[in-house]
């Protein structure tokens, strides 16, 4: 991931952090993002982020991955209520994900509204 789609994954992100008192976490994830952003260099961004986090070394490698689940509220959005009954092929039920074009309507049980 680039580092201007992280700062807006962060950004995004930053009002759920936020509501949920999770405070240290924003500033860690906007501090990272500032050190993506302006630290191009991989040796330096290397020190940058040893000097800023915690690093810790693990014997077997690990995957990390990332995402931005954006929530659409349609009550807050009405003109998006159209675009989600299509998706969800005229059922007004939640939620509805959609990964890489595949459309998932209620993986897990869902409600109606």
């Amino acid at each position: 991931m680039d580092a201007r789609s992280f700062r807006t994954v962060v950004e995004r992100t930053a009002p759920f952090w936020q509501q949920s008192g999770r405070l240290g976490t924003l500033r860690a994830a906007r501090q990272l993002a500032t050190v993506l952003e302006t630290t191009p260099d991989p040796a330096a961004r290397r020190q940058a982020l040893a000097g800023a986090f915690r690093v810790l070394r693990v014997r077997d490698p690990l995957l990390l991955t990332s995402y931005y689940e954006p929530e659409i509220n349609v009550s807050e959005r009405p003109q998006a209520l159209a675009e989600l009954m299509k998706l969800a092929g005229g059922r007004r039920i939640v939620p509805v994900v959609v990964e890489g074009g595949r459309v998932s309507v209620a993986p897990a049980g869902g409600s109606s509204f």
